[in-house]
Formats: C-alpha cells, sequence, structure tokens
C-alpha cells in the first residue's frame, strides 16, 4: 500500500490522492483518452502483511500525454549521466 498511500496527481475533476487503505485487493487501473476507458495496469495489494504490494503497468498501452508521446522522466540520470557524474567526482 506504500506506492497507493504516497500516489496524488491533478485528476479531471481536481486532485487525487489515496489514504488509508480500507478495502484491499486488486485495483484495476485505466486510462481515459477521449471518451474510451483503456486498461493499462493494476495493483495489488498485500493483505498478509507478509508479502510485498505489486503493480503492474503495461507500458505498450499507456498513451503518455507529453509533446512527443514518450514516457515521461521523472529525472532519474541516465546510465551514461551517471558514468559521466562518477567521473567528475
Amino acid at each position: 500500500m506504500y506506492f497507493l498511500n504516497n500516489t496524488q496527481f491533478s485528476g479531471a475533476s481536481g486532485p487525487v490522492q489515496f489514504a488509508g487503505a480500507d478495502r484491499t485487493g486488486i485495483v484495476s487501473i485505466n486510462q481515459f483518452v477521449g471518451n474510451k476507458s483503456h486498461f493499462v495496469g493494476q495493483f495489488s495489494a498485500d493483505i498478509h502483511r507478509n508479502a510485498s504490494d505489486r503493480m503492474t503497468l503495461l507500458d505498450g498501452v499507456i498513451q503518455w500525454m507529453t509533446e512527443d508521446g514518450q514516457l515521461p522522466s521523472d529525472g532519474t540520470p541516465s546510465m551514461s549521466d551517471r558514468s559521466v557524474l562518477c567521473g567528475v567526482l
């Protein structure tokens, strides 16, 4: 539940966030584009508290709303950027 509880974003009708899991199980993740809904993944909560939560996203199905239609950067340096940074240190 860590990832779901720490997720927040601007939705079509305002801010969206999840807090306090009062319902566990499998959550379907859908993307709405135009007037159509597309299944893009699922989240399975750790209901036994002895395993990990799991989120699966179908990258080939997600339509990224960036200018070039590609996955947006999360700010993590690429491997080539890391090697350059290591050389500087």
